[in-house]
This record gives C-alpha cells, structure tokens and sequence, in this order.
C-alpha cells in the first residue's frame, strides 16, 4: 500500500529487551559487543546481541549527554557534551581525550579518513594519528563560532557540515577548508553522508535536504522530494551504492535511489518512531536506532537493501555472457557461481559486502569462451548481504547472495 509517497512493509522493527523505558541518544555494534549509551549518561553493554545487559560506565562522567559513539577494532570514541573519552577494552573503561581541545564542548563526530581519525566539535575539527590518544585542531578556515555537526567523505575528500555557512570541503585530509555551498541558501546543516557517487546534506530549517553529485560544486533542492515525509534530517547514513537512511523527529526514512525518492519506514516503532538525533548504526547485517524514550531497535538489512544502482541483469550484455545465481542462497559455507562468456579473455569476479567494500577476489584469471564454475567458500564471512561482480570485457554483472549463520 502507498499513500502519499509513505509505503507500509512487511517487516518491521524489533525492540531490544530490556531497553523499552530509557531515553537513549547513541547505539554501536562491532563483532563481540552491542554498546547503547542514554542521554543521561549512562553506558551498556550487551555480549549476547541485545538479550542481556550490563554497565559499562566506568570513567565517564555523570549526567553528560551522549552525542555520538564510533567503533573499529579495539577502538571505542564516545562523543559526549562535555568532550571525548576513549576506550581500548570494549569499554570497560573509558578515559577523557583531547581535554585542551574539546573541554566542556560538544562533540558531534568521529569519522576515518585513512591513517587519520577526525573529531567534528563546537570547537573545531581535530585529527589523531594514533588511534585517538592524541590530538591536533586542524580547521584553517573554518570560524570558532560555527557549530560543526557532522562530517563525511566522497572520493577522498572531506566535507564538514556547520551551522551557518554550509558545507564546507577539505581536499588535504582536513588541514584546510574551503566553503562549497553553490546552490545552497546557507541552511543550518546538520548531517552529512556520502556514497560512490552523491552526497546528501541533511537541514532542520526550510531547506531540508541538499544533493551533490559532482563532490560538492553544486547543490541541488530536494525540499518537494522530502517535505511530506520529514521536518529535518538529524542523521544519515548510506549502505551498499543507492541506499540511504535518514532519521528526523517523525521517525526513520529510506531512500533507493541516493536519496531522489523516499519513503517512510516506522513500521513497528511504536509512539511514531520517534528517534534520537545521532542514534543509528548500520552493522553487516542490521540497522540499529536509538529512540528517544523507547529503547534501542533493530532491523534487518536485507529488508531494505537493493542491488547497486547501474547493475545490469544477469543475463545483459554480450549474447552469451552471463552470472548466475550462486548455489546454494542463502548460504553457510561453501557456494558455486555459474558463469558462462561470449568470448576468451580476462575475467575477475569480485566479493562485495553490503557496504561495498572489497572483501575477496573469487576470479581473476585469462579463460576461454564457454560456461565455467567458481567456487567460494563463505564460512568465515559474517553474516549479512554480498554482492559478487563479474568483470569481462565491457560487461558488468552483478548478483547478490547471503550468508547466513
């Protein structure tokens, strides 16, 4: 059913146990540990996925709202309103950084770029080159009076979203900035993503969303697009190459398309699906919010995900060139991947998660004309959605698996 460009699914959202009565503001999951902290500071930890919980709020400090929480391997940031912390044991302990920088400041963002970490703050941007212990300002030209929100990267360069002018790009890892706000009314811009080929600047005055598909020269006006299923974009993030979700005070949205087209997807949130401004994580495998007031929630990935934009059929291109479906789908171990090519030649077949990152090579070899097999062996994949790509000659295909545990 569609109404007014709103459509209603099938599946829905899940409540986490145990998190249907407190105001949380941040969510993160790595391999090992979910993390949600509350807006009056206080942080938990769950090693079974959500069942169960336990606190792990030792060095942070009281009643400090959490802004923002980012993770890798080893590495936990946690954003607060009265600066940064870090921890190194999944958080079980966490310890003030860059107090010379962001005391008693808000902190918006982490964000990696390469051998950097950034830090997006009232006070200014700062960057770390040794897993967050230490820190340097780095915004030659951006003003202290700016609030900066969020911060997200296309092609290799920065751009950081502010309060009062914009966006702003960096083009030297964020040393220098430079305003790129052509097409823009100079909204209050408060989130920022970025895909292969588009960035979304997400506003909470008029304007509520701009697009740029040629890193940031230009903006172009989406306010028809969205005006009916949002009053302002407090997050965004985007997954696999056209897939975007954004969270506003009416609840969580989706867009296909790099955020052209949206719908709403609140389905089982209860009260609206109300969120919380900076309260998303997107995992290999599922979408996880934090609500205002109504607990953390969850929802599968592949619900949502779609192929990457461009992607032919399997049977487009050459007469006899094509990709089949890999045998069995889903999957938890070992998969075969028909193909067969019009002509001899060079042919690579590359995996994919659902964030489309380069996760393994499956072919790449010369091969003669003719249908062929590969095998992958998928076990030691986490679970979730992949893509796997051939490559021959001027054809593209690309089919989707998934694997499951």
């Amino acid at each position: 059913m569609v109404v007014t460009g709103r459509s209603t699914l099938l599946a829905q959202w899940s409540q986490l146990p145990g998190t249907d009565s407190i105001a949380y503001s941040v969510v993160f999951a790595d391999d090992h540990y979910l993390f949600a902290g509350t807006q009056i500071g206080d942080m938990f930890r769950s090693a079974d996925n959500g069942s169960t919980w336990e606190v792990a709020n030792s060095g942070l400090p009281d009643s400090s709202i959490f802004v923002t929480l980012y993770g890798e391997p080893g590495l936990l940031l946690l954003g607060t309103g009265k600066g940064a912390f870090r921890s190194t044991d999944n958080g079980l302990h966490w310890q003030l950084v860059a107090d010379q920088i962001t005391s008693h400041k808000t902190v918006h963002q982490f964000f990696r770029l390469g051998q950097y970490l950034l830090m997006i703050a009232d006070s200014g941007v700062a960057r770390s080159t040794d897993q967050g212990s230490s820190w340097d300002t780095v915004h030659i030209g951006l003003h202290f009076a700016q609030s900066k929100y969020a911060i997200a990267s296309n092609g290799g360069q920065l751009f950081l979203a502010t309060q009062s002018e914009g966006v702003y790009r960096s083009i030297d890892s964020g040393v220098t900035w430079r305003p790129v706000n052509a097409g823009m009314e100079h909204e209050l811009i408060y989130s920022l993503c970025a895909g292969i080929n588009f960035i979304l600047a997400g506003a909470t005055d008029r304007i509520l969303l701009y697009r740029s598909v040629d890193s940031g020269n230009s903006w172009s006006n989406l306010d028809k697009e969205v005006r009916d299923i949002s009053n302002g974009f407090y997050a965004l993030a985007t997954f696999g190459d056209s897939n975007v979700i954004g969270i506003s005070a009416w609840g969580v949205v989706h867009s296909t398309n790099q955020g052209v087209a949206w719908s709403v997807i609140n389905d089982g949130l209860s009260r609206g699906g109300l969120v919380g401004a900076e309260g998303m994580c997107i995992t290999q495998k599922d979408v996880l919010i934090a609500a205002v007031r109504y607990g953390i929630w969850r929802r599968p990935l592949s619900e949502l995900l779609t192929p990457p934009s461009g992607v032919e059929d399997a049977t487009t291109g050459a007469t006899m060139t094509r990709l089949g479906q890999s045998i069995p789908n889903p999957t938890s171990g070992e998969v075969i991947i028909p193909y067969s090519l019009a002509a001899s030649g060079h042919v690579s077949i590359t995996l994919y998660n659902s964030l489309l990152q380069q996760v393994a090579t499956v072919v790449d070899a010369e091969e003669p004309s003719g249908p062929h097999t590969a095998r992958l062996e998928a076990s030691a994949l986490p679970p979730g959605a992949y893509y796997y790509r051939l490559h021959a000659g001027s054809v593209n295909l690309t089919r989707q698996m998934i694997v499951v545990r």
